[in-house]
């Protein structure tokens, strides 16, 4: 049954396989594949013991990000790689161990998983961020104090990685609608934005960003007693919004209700009655066309929040009604999610350019990893050969300060009367009184070594011989 309360998580990889992520009363958090050749595999258990509110996000990757709570009101993360473990820790620690819908959520944008959830204090909520970058979680922040309400905030990220959050504060008579970004590579938040300002009450924001980088929002407003689903689009690069289009007016709540993007489709639909009414414009939301006839809602229809990460597919659906009969259908989307045939010459053309931005960028990013690896050969290369030289000249100086040993006195007297008595014609005087091996430097690294070598021998030599004294001394002296 459709239910946004009790949402399922259904994304594709870049392989064409769908996961399918759920809460089990019984299990807790799990998660089936399915293929094109085969049916639903079995469930496996990603967390028994979490509390039923949970998010789940898709990476470019595919790799899976979760965020829940458990019993006792901690919020943990959870990664997933395919056909790894999933790896677990604690981001927020309850001291109050309250369990209660923090609205979850989460989005993984500039290499870094953002976390955004509602925590109460002293009967004020405010909404919350964290970050986690390389696995490791920086401590919680206040983005701004906020109006709960069935949907309180909605986030999304434009072709910047910069994160929009969208939420409700009081004028201090109605709810209004506004936003703050937050840019992934300063790490700062900008000032409040209000979108709405209307005399009424505006709520529950449902966004989604499409290819083009335009924000399309829609929302619902108490106007005259009667409850209006608006919806409007940010002009992309500037903070402006173009005026209001009412697309459905009711005298009863309008609660279920969303927006998404399919190619180059928007559609915005609301349930009412188990009936499901749509909206649908093909010229980036310059007008709707609405649905001839209204399609009825089956027990089998559950609410499901889709992503896919194939490239020749483009959809965006927060929350979009979905079977599981006979596979996995969705609405919207010619029933089925295998859209990747039937592209016409210009989307064809589109995903191509895409596909060699990216190529593009990946080839630069190589270039960029060779470069810093051939200047870190020459550094390591540098370094050597001025630890080389070093070496020779700590060497240099060992051997210039090594002191000849005392000369014998009576052969050096015996000489002097030698050369005292013989002609003066026939005295050879030496400039050098002491042996050769003492003064002449060596002019070869192997003979540097070997000499080196037998001080460091003569001085072991030398210092076991002492240690022998100094023992036969005390002995004695005992």
């Amino acid at each position: 049954m459709y239910n946004p309360n009790n949402k399922q998580f259904v994304f594709k990889d870049s392989e064409g396989k769908l996961w399918n992520f759920y809460y089990d009363n019984n299990q807790g958090i799990c998660y089936s594949v399915f293929s094109k050749r085969s049916a639903w595999s079995e469930p496996k258990v990603v967390q028994p013991e979490a509390f039923e509110q949970f998010y789940v996000e898709i990476d470019e990757k595919d790799c899976f990000h979760m965020i829940y709570q458990d019993k006792k009101g901690n919020i943990i993360y959870c990664f997933m790689q395919q056909n790894e473990p999933v790896k677990a820790m604690p981001v927020l620690t309850s001291k109050s161990h309250s369990v209660f819908n923090k609205h979850l959520s989460l989005i993984v944008a500039n290499s870094s998983v953002h976390i955004f959830f509602i925590i109460e204090h002293n009967g004020i909520y405010m909404l919350s961020y964290q970050t986690i970058t390389d696995g490791v979680p920086v401590a919680p922040k206040k983005v701004d104090n906020i109006t709960v309400l069935p949907n309180p905030y909605t986030v999304v990220y434009d072709l910047n990685d910069d994160i929009y959050v969208f939420y409700h504060i009081s004028d201090g008579k109605n709810n209004q609608i506004g936003y703050k970004k937050y840019s992934t590579v300063n790490k700062v938040w900008s000032e409040y934005s209000q979108i709405t300002m209307f005399s009424s009450n505006s709520q529950n924001p449902k966004i989604v960003v499409d290819r083009n980088g335009i924000f399309h929002i829609c929302y619902v407003r108490k106007q005259d007693k009667q409850f209006q689903l608006v919806y409007q689009q940010k002009i992309p690069d500037r903070n402006m919004w173009t005026s209001e289009s009412i697309l459905a007016t009711s005298g009863t709540p309008i609660s279920n209700f969303s927006i998404l993007s399919v190619k180059s489709s928007l559609v915005i639909y609301y349930i009412k009655d188990d009936s499901l009414n749509s909206f649908i414009s093909n010229d980036s939301g310059a007008s709707f066309t609405r649905s001839s006839k209204n399609t009825s809602l089956s027990r089998q229809h559950i609410c499901v929040r889709y992503k896919s990460n194939s490239p020749y597919e483009h959809v965006q659906a927060n929350e979009i009604p979905a079977t599981f009969v006979n596979g996995f259908k969705l609405m919207f989307t010619h029933d089925s999610v295998d859209l990747e045939s039937g592209l016409s010459t210009d989307e064809m053309r589109g995903i191509i350019t895409t596909e060699l931005k990216i190529l593009k960028r990946q080839v630069a990013d190589l270039k960029e990893a060779q470069n810093i690896i051939f200047n870190n050969i020459k550094a390591l290369e540098s370094s050597q050969h001025n630890m080389e030289h070093s070496l020779m000249k700590e060497i240099s100086k060992i051997m210039i300060g090594i002191k000849p040993s005392k000369p014998n006195v009576e052969p050096l007297q015996e000489n002097i009367n030698t050369y005292a008595e013989a002609p003066k014609h026939n005295i050879k005087r030496s400039a050098n009184p002491y042996p050769q091996s003492f003064t002449t430097l060596p002019k070869s690294r192997e003979e540097m070594k070997r000499l080196f070598d037998d001080r460091a021998k003569k001085k072991v030599h030398l210092l076991k011989n002492f240690k022998g004294i100094w023992k036969l001394k005390r002995k004695k002296g005992k």
